[in-house]
């Protein structure tokens, strides 16, 4: 008797050493599951994080730049109406400008180069002065603007408008949309000057801030400038050769 119940007790023994083992290989595989489970949940939620696109930055910037610019035409305008009233009432003040401004005789292609690189100068000022004083575009479109308009005032009085509209349109409708994009860009890097300053904007961003200013520079606005330039010695010059020669 005393055998048999030593069998039996070690076969009981043994079914239940076996039943925990399931229990034990069930459970590892479940925890095994929840494991996967989580890490595949994890991956995906770090997929769907956004990732940082510098394209995506470049193109998050035409926004503001657009308002800036929009700042700048306003700027623009209302120094040439101011420039325009200037010359009107003291016609003398562009007598004074003629004798300052001299250009010595240009071969046609050196012309092109003289406006070219005079323009992409300015235009860099405005793109990359601006980052440090965000005030300076504002006194750049401006001067620049009052001069104009006193020119366009004598051009007029002297030649008629239809005149200064064959002199300016051709290569304006190119040059001086980039030339206030140029200020626009300037002046955001300006205001990102400030919002670091003041800790509203970190320099990381502050950083492709510039990186995408300097690209923008060298993709758009020189090759435009150069084409604006183009236009005004071969467009513009012969269209004022031919029709009011």
């Amino acid at each position: 008797m005393i055998i048999i119940q030593n069998e039996s007790f070690v076969e009981e023994s043994e079914f239940e050493t076996d039943a925990v083992s399931e229990d034990s290989s069930s459970a590892i595989n479940a925890l095994g599951s929840v494991a996967d489970a989580d890490a595949v949940a994890d991956a995906d939620a770090v997929a769907a994080l956004p990732e940082f696109s510098f394209r995506r930055h470049l193109f998050s910037m035409i926004p503001d730049i657009r308002k800036y610019t929009l700042w700048m035409v306003f700027i623009f305008v209302l120094s040439l109406a101011c420039g325009y009233l200037f010359g009107f009432y003291t016609p003398s003040f562009f007598e004074m400008l003629s004798d300052y401004f001299h250009f010595p005789e240009y071969s046609a292609f050196d012309f092109l180069l003289f406006i070219f690189f005079n323009n992409v100068k300015v235009a860099g000022l405005l793109v990359f002065l601006g980052c440090l004083f965000a005030v300076l575009p504002i006194l750049i479109v401006f001067s620049n603007g009052f001069l104009i308009g006193i020119v366009s005032e004598s051009i007029i009085r002297t030649n008629g408008l239809f005149f200064l509209l064959v002199g300016l349109l051709p290569h304006g409708i190119i040059e001086l949309p980039i030339i206030l994009i140029s200020a626009g860009i300037g002046f955001k890097m300006g205001v990102g000057t400030l919002q670091v300053l003041f800790q509203k904007k970190s320099i990381r961003l502050f950083l492709f801030d510039f990186l995408a200013a300097i690209i923008l520079f060298v993709i758009v606005i020189v090759p435009l400038l150069f084409a604006a330039a183009m236009v005004e010695v071969y467009v513009t010059g012969f269209l004022l050769d031919n029709l009011f020669s």
